[in-house]
C-alpha cells in the first residue's frame, strides 16, 4: 500500500505529541460494517456507541446509525453470501385491489385482529405474533433477535408479506413486514416500496424502505430513488437517500449532489460531501468531465451561504487532487477567513503542484494566522519542490513553536537532512549547497 501523510495534519500531531506519524493514503480495511441493505462499510472504526459508529473510510469519517447496522465485524473480511431465495409470485388480489399505502397508527388490539383475518395457515399466524411483539417493543429494545425470527419464519411466506405490504396501513406492522421483503430481497415488492417513498409517509417507513431497497439492488430503481431526492423535504430522509447513492455508487447523481453541499441542514451536507468525494475517486476522468463535476462545484463554493460548504467543497478539491482548481484554492487563501484559508493550504497541499511554490512562499510570508502558517507549510512540504528550502528556513525563525516544528518537519521530508529548529545549521547547510 502507498504510504503518504497529511503533511498539516501531521504538524498538528507533531505538536501535541512530538512524534513522528505517518497515516496511510486509505484506511487500513480492518474492520466492516455490514449493513442490513446487505452492502459493507470497509474502513477502520474510529468511535462507537448504542446509537451508532463511525468509520474512517480514506477520505474523512462516515457515522452510520444502529438502525442501519445488521452486523459489526473488526476484522478484514468478505461478507456472507445471503441464501439464493425464489422470488414469490404476488398474489393477483393484491395486485389488483391495492394502489397507494396511506400508513396509519391504530391499536394493538386492532392491529391484532386485522392480521388475524389475513391470516389463513399456522406460519402467518406465526408471523403475524412476531410483528406484535416487534411493534410493541419500548424504543430503547434491540429488535434484532425478533426480527431475525421473522425472517427465518417468513421464508417461505413471501407472499403473505406482500399481501401486508399492500393491505396494511398500519406504520409499525409495515416498518417491520419492509424490513423482512428487504431481507428476502422480494423484486415484486419494489414498485409498492418505491409508493411509500414517494408518498407523504413517516419518516421511519421511508428509511426502512431505502433499507429494503437497498438489500434488493434492484439497478432500474437507482434513477427513481435519485429523482425522489429534489421532492424530499424531511433532511432525515434526505440524507437517508444520499446515503443510499453513496454505497450504491450512483455516477449519475454526482451533478445532483453538489446541489446538497449548501443544504440547510448540516447532516445533508456532510452525506453530500462524503458521497461526492467516494463516488467521484471512482470515476473515470472522462466521466468527471462529462458530469462537468469540478466546474459545478467551482460555482457552488461561490455562491455558497455557509461557510461550512466553501471548507467541504475546498476540502472535496483536494481530496479529488484537482489540478483544475488550484486557481480557485489560491484565491481562497487570500480569503479573510483564517479557516478557509488554513483550509485551502491543506487542499493545495494534498494537491501537490509546483505551480504553486511560488504562491504560497508569498502567503507564509505574509500571513499572520499561526494555523495558517502551519498549513501553508504543510502544502508546500506537499509539493516536494526544493525551491521552498530558503522560506522554510526562514519559518524556523518564528515566534511561534508550533510553527517551527512544523518548517522543521518539512525540510527533514523535502532534504536527506535533519537539524531539527537549528536555523543556523539549516542556513550554513544550504549555503554550501548553493555553491555546489
Amino acid at each position: 500500500m502507498k504510504l503518504f501523510y497529511d503533511a498539516a495534519a501531521s504538524c498538528l500531531l507533531l505538536v501535541i505529541s512530538f512524534l513522528f506519524i505517518a497515516n496511510s493514503g486509505q484506511p487500513i480495511l480492518a474492520d466492516a460494517i455490514y449493513l442490513k441493505n446487505g452492502s459493507t462499510i470497509e474502513g477502520k472504526i474510529v468511535s462507537e456507541d448504542q446509537q451508532s459508529v463511525t468509520v474512517e473510510i480514506g477520505f474523512g469519517t462516515i457515522t452510520i446509525e444502529r438502525s442501519q447496522i445488521y452486523q459489526v465485524i473488526a476484522e478484514e473480511w468478505k461478507p456472507p453470501k445471503p441464501p439464493k431465495i425464489a422470488e414469490p409470485s404476488l398474489p393477483e388480489k393484491s395486485i389488483t385491489t391495492t394502489t397507494t399505502v396511506t400508513p396509519t397508527k391504530t391499536s394493538v388490539s386492532a392491529i391484532y385482529s386485522l392480521l388475524d383475518a389475513k391470516a389463513r395457515t399456522p406460519p402467518q399466524k406465526e408471523i403475524n405474533k412476531l410483528l406484535i411483539q416487534l411493534i410493541e417493543l419500548p424504543e430503547s429494545s434491540e429488535p434484532r433477535q425478533l426480527l431475525d425470527e421473522l425472517v427465518a419464519k417468513s421464508e417461505k411466506e413471501t407472499d403473505y408479506l406482500l399481501l401486508l405490504l399492500t393491505e396494511t396501513e398500519d406504520i409499525g406492522v409495515l416498518k417491520w413486514v419492509i424490513e423482512a421483503l428487504g431481507r428476502h430481497r422480494v423484486v415484486p415488492a419494489v414498485k409498492y416500496l418505491l409508493k411509500i417513498l414517494e408518498g407523504e409517509n413517516a419518516e421511519s417507513l421511508k428509511i426502512a424502505v431505502l433499507d429494503a431497497l437497498g438489500q434488493i439492488k434492484d439497478e432500474s430503481t437507482i434513477h427513481l430513488i435519485r429523482n425522489q431526492l429534489p421532492k424530499e423535504k424531511s433532511p432525515v430522509v434526505k440524507t437517508a437517500i444520499i446515503n443510499h447513492l453513496f454505497i450504491a455508487e450512483d455516477k449519475e447523481s454526482l451533478p445532483l449532489l453538489v446541489d446538497y453541499l449548501d443544504d440547510e441542514n448540516s447532516d445533508v451536507r456532510k452525506a453530500s460531501t462524503n458521497a461526492i468525494i467516494s463516488i467521484a475517486q471512482k470515476a473515470t476522468a472522462d466521466e468527471l468531465t462529462g458530469f462537468n463535476l469540478i466546474n459545478s462545484l467551482k460555482s457552488k463554493v461561490v455562491e455558497a451561504k455557509h461557510k461550512e460548504t466553501r471548507q467541504e467543497i475546498i476540502n472535496i478539491f483536494g481530496q479529488l487532487k484537482s489540478s483544475e482548481a488550484l486557481e480557485t484554492l489560491m484565491n481562497f487563501l487570500l480569503d479573510e477567513n483564517a479557516e478557509i484559508r488554513s483550509e485551502s493550504a491543506m487542499a493545495l497541499g494534498r494537491i501537490g503542484d509546483k505551480k504553486t511554490t511560488e504562491f504560497l512562499i508569498e502567503r507564509l510570508q505574509k500571513e499572520q494566522d499561526t494555523w495558517t502558517k502551519m498549513q501553508i507549510i504543510g502544502a508546500l512540504q506537499g509539493t516536494n519542490d526544493s525551491t521552498a528550502i530558503p522560506a522554510l528556513i526562514e519559518a524556523l525563525r518564528d515566534a511561534e513553536e508550533k510553527v517551527r516544528l512544523c518548517a522543521a518537519r518539512a525540510l527533514r521530508n523535502i532534504t536527506p537532512y535533519a537539524f531539527g529548529e537549528e536555523y543556523e545549521k539549516w542556513k550554513e547547510w544550504w549555503e554550501k549547497e548553493q555553491k555546489k
